[in-house]
């Protein structure tokens, strides 16, 4: 009896219609598990660059108010002066003046701890008005290329801007829009090449070098300095004793080019991010550059560069 029940259930269509649902049925959820074992992964990676891409876009917007903050502070700050001048018992005295130099300034922000390094930006001269020839050294100096490819890579360069001009009529806004290979434009932490930003600046409108400030390789890219010249403006630079004007004029004797001491209108800002709690964090090591014309005064931002990794390890610094 059972087996004739079986075979009638064989030859039944409706049965044998669900049979194959159910096995159907059965298979898509053994795929659909399948499919979501291989993507779970995926789909947590894609959860964690979402979440570092967020936290890397608020470190940004950090930095970008860092720079207008500082925009505002070296505004006030002449004013600061002019009013602690007249009025020296005030509570005015005690407020942080901001201004060119080699000590940083530190604040906090959404809370996060910044610090700020401001420096006078008269001693790196405008990438846009440096001829073929002193580009040609510059490649050679900062160890990007042969004295041979200098020429050619120079002319390229030439013919770039020219273009860049044409459609903009104020020559490279960004070092991107030099479309030079990008460990050049950037630097490379490894082998302690500096980044071109570190010679150069933007929109200045300045061709001059500072004794003390500008990177040395400049004085022979702009000046024609000699080694043996290099190395005593660079001793002149490291005298424990500040320099009398009569000991950096012999160092500097012979050199061409405008060659200035003093202050300058052009101030670059730096911002970057301190680690919070003393703990290192993803993004800690983004770094705002920002150029700005017209201190001690109304400010003009000329351009800002956004890094990502360090271009140049610390303690180094461009020859």
């Amino acid at each position: 009896m059972k087996g004739r029940t079986d075979r009638h259930a064989l030859r039944n269509p409706v049965l044998r219609e669900r049979g194959y649902i159910l096995l159907f049925t059965l298979g898509a959820l053994a795929l659909a598990a399948a499919l979501l074992a291989g993507i779970g992964p995926s789909l947590r990676l894609d959860a964690q660059w979402v979440g570092i891409e967020r936290e890397r876009q608020g470190q940004e917007y950090l930095l970008r108010a860092c720079v207008h903050r500082s925009m505002a502070q070296l505004t006030v700050t002449p004013l600061l002066k002019q009013a602690q001048a007249v009025q020296p018992s005030s509570d005015l005295t005690t407020r942080d003046l901001w201004e060119p130099g080699p000590i940083p300034q530190e604040f906090e922000l959404g809370g996060r701890r910044l610090q700020v390094q401001i420096l006078d930006a008269g001693g790196l001269p405008d990438a846009n008005l440096l001829t073929r020839d002193e580009w040609a050294r510059l490649f050679v100096a900062a160890r990007l290329t042969t004295p041979q490819a200098s020429g050619a890579v120079a002319d390229a360069l030439m013919q770039t801007r020219a273009r860049v001009t044409a459609v903009t009529g104020a020559g490279f806004g960004t070092f991107e829009e030099m479309a030079l290979p990008r460990d050049w434009i950037e630097g490379d932490v490894q082998t302690g090449r500096a980044a071109l930003s570190e010679y150069l600046s933007l929109g200045t409108g300045l061709k001059q070098l500072e004794w003390n400030q500008s990177a040395l390789i400049m004085f022979h890219v702009l000046g024609g300095a000699s080694e043996s010249q290099l190395r005593r403006i660079e001793a002149l630079r490291a005298s424990a004793s500040p320099p009398t004007p009569e000991q950096i004029r012999q160092a500097l004797a012979g050199l061409s080019g405008n060659i200035q001491s003093g202050a300058s209108r052009a101030v670059r800002v730096r911002c970057r991010l301190l680690p919070l709690d003393g703990v290192h964090r993803s993004g800690d090591n983004i770094q705002l550059t920002a150029d700005l014309l017209g201190y001690p005064g109304p400010l003009q931002l000329l351009g800002q560069r956004m890094d990502y990794v360090a271009r140049v390890a610390d303690g180094d610094a461009p020859r």
